[in-house]
């Protein structure tokens, strides 16, 4: 294969290898909210912890 043929090639794949760049960005991302979001519902002010570890129902 010839450098030419080689560079066309690659430029035929950059978007897929630049899909998956992104999507992994995209999922460190929804990572990093995911665990954000839970420490903020865990430690928010007027939540009782307790209630929030708990499963079982009161009477």
């Amino acid at each position: 294969m010839s450098i030419n043929q080689l560079n066309a090639l690659s430029k035929d794949f950059m978007p897929i290898f630049l899909i998956f760049e992104l999507s992994k960005i995209n999922q460190a991302r929804t990572l990093l909210i995911t665990a954000l979001e839970s420490v903020y519902t865990i430690y928010s002010p007027g939540r009782n912890c307790s209630d929030y570890f708990s499963n079982e129902k009161r009477d």
